[in-house]
Order: C-alpha cells, then sequence, then structure tokens
C-alpha cells in the first residue's frame, strides 16, 4: 500500500513577502524596489498611514518631490503624528522651491517631538536661502527655550542642527552666532575666521585660531602671531618680531621691510593664502 500522500504546505502570505522585501529594499537602499513592494502592500490595505509614509520617503529619495507631497499629504490625512511625516514633506516641498510651505512642515516636525538634528539643519538652511536675518531669528528663538549655559560637547540637537547648517549654507552668519556664544566646532570655527582672514582681519582671525588642535591652523596662528607682533613694532625697527615674520613667512616677508605697520597685512594677503587652501570651509 502507498503512504499517504504529505500534506500540502500551506501558502506563504503574500503581504509578508513583500513585506519583507520592502524591509531588505529599505536597508540596501533600492528605492524603487521599496516603492514597489509597498504599492504591493497598500493594494492589501489602502490608506495605511505608515505605509503611505513608508511610500513617500521611497519617492523623496528617487527626486519625486511632487509624487512624494501628495502621498505624505495623505498620511498626514489618515492621522499620520510620526514627526517624520512632516519632516519629509518639508523636504519635497524644499525640492518643489516652496520655502514657506517647507518652513511651515519643519515646524510642525518639531512641534510634534522631532529630537533630529535635520529638522533643524533644513528649516535653519531653507530660512537662511531666503534671508540670514530668519534663520538668526530662529537661533534666537531656539536659545530662548533652551537658555545657556550650554554643554557643547553632548549638545542638543537644536545646537547639533544650527552646527551642521553653518557649514552648509553660503556665507557666515550663523557659524559666527555660533562662535560668538561659545561653540568649540573646529569646522564652524574655520567658516569664521577663513573668512576674517580673507578680509584681513588677522586679530580676529588669531582668536578664532588661538584654541586650535589642528596642527595647519596651529602653524597659522603662530603666523598671525609674528606678523601682529612685526605689525606692533615702530617704522624702521626690526626686533625679534620682525626677524620671527621672516622666518615664519619665508621669502619675501623682507621685501616690505620698514614699510611701518601695514607690511603685516600685506605679507598676510600673500603668504597666508598656501596655508589656507585645502582647509574647507562654508
Amino acid at each position: 500500500m502507498l503512504p499517504p500522500p504529505a500534506p500540502l504546505m500551506p501558502e506563504a502570505d503574500p503581504r509578508q513577502l513583500w513585506w519583507d522585501q520592502a524591509r531588505t529594499s529599505l536597508a540596501e537602499q533600492d528605492w524603487p524596489r521599496l516603492e514597489g513592494s509597498v504599492l504591493r502592500l497598500l493594494d492589501e490595505a489602502p490608506g495605511q498611514r505608515d505605509l503611505l509614509d513608508l511610500l513617500g520617503h521611497a519617492l523623496l529619495m528617487q527626486g519625486r518631490f511632487a509624487a512624494c507631497r501628495e502621498v505624505l499629504e495623505q498620511a498626514l490625512a489618515q492621522g499620520s503624528t510620526n514627526f517624520w511625516t512632516p519632516h519629509k514633506l518639508g523636504d519635497a516641498l524644499r525640492g518643489l522651491q516652496r520655502a514657506t510651505a517647507a518652513v511651515a512642515a519643519y515646524e510642525q516636525a518639531l512641534a510634534w517631538g522631532s529630537d533630529s538634528p535635520l529638522t533643524v539643519r533644513n528649516l535653519l538652511e531653507v530660512l537662511h536661502g531666503e534671508d540670514s536675518t530668519l534663520a538668526l531669528a530662529r537661533l534666537e528663538r531656539f536659545a530662548a527655550e533652551d537658555p545657556p549655559p550650554w554643554e557643547w560637547q553632548a549638545s542638543s540637537p537644536w545646537r547639533q542642527g544650527a552646527a551642521q547648517a553653518s557649514t552648509r549654507v553660503h556665507g557666515i552668519a550663523l557659524a559666527d552666532w555660533l562662535c560668538a556664544h561659545g561653540c568649540p566646532a573646529a569646522e564652524v570655527r574655520a567658516v569664521v575666521w577663513q573668512e576674517r582672514l580673507h578680509r584681513l582681519e588677522l586679530t580676529a582671525s588669531l582668536d578664532l585660531l588661538a584654541d586650535s588642535d589642528r596642527p595647519r591652523e596651529q602653524a597659522l596662528a603662530e603666523r598671525l602671531r609674528a606678523f601682529l607682533r612685526a605689525a606692533s613694532q615702530p617704522p624702521g625697527h626690526r626686533g625679534d618680531g620682525a626677524a620671527e615674520a621672516e622666518a615664519g613667512a619665508g621669502a619675501g616677508a623682507g621685501a616690505g621691510a620698514g614699510a611701518g605697520a601695514e607690511v603685516p597685512e600685506t605679507l598676510a594677503a600673500r603668504d597666508l593664502q598656501p596655508v589656507d587652501s585645502g582647509l574647507g570651509g562654508a
């Protein structure tokens, strides 16, 4: 007698298969495949807000801002309260060049408890793109809500986001505000001292470089000290400061000897540029 046939294996739930594929696609950052997987899941659960949020993410990462905006607005209409939903909506609106709406979306994300520095970074970048005074005013609001003294080594999300934004926008307004409030981050301070050096504001540059632990910045600070010591000597005087300036600046420093206090400023413009190059900046 033949043995009874083996029982048929139950068919796998297709929703689980699509969900597994979605998770894999997300981990691998395969955005088109993630989009397809989530669309299959939405066929089974139309209007599910978390799936809409995930679909919006896939569209955002593909640069499809208009479609992303539509999907994320549906997620919000379905009751999403995850702060990442308005955050990503802000990113999509930013991609669509709708700055005012993007600001409102980022502010919604903050109101819903965003603890991500990215929300603050993106908000400040959009505000700064409109007018740097708007970004500075928002920084003042952050500071009023979280008054100093601040622990910069374990910085809050808003200070982290502000520091990130300050190195990405054009201009030094954000970085200057942070430095004035004690931010020690070398990359933030570099934004300011490089601009000060470009303007030949040597003392202000040295103030920002004085505590640097970067070897090239320490070398630059030493050269600035030598130039400033030389500048403090009376016209025609060649003391230790002038000798140090020559040693630090190399050939050409003596060409302007006897020209008075303006000599170090001229030397800085010519001789400090090679040290500055390659250090990065805004």
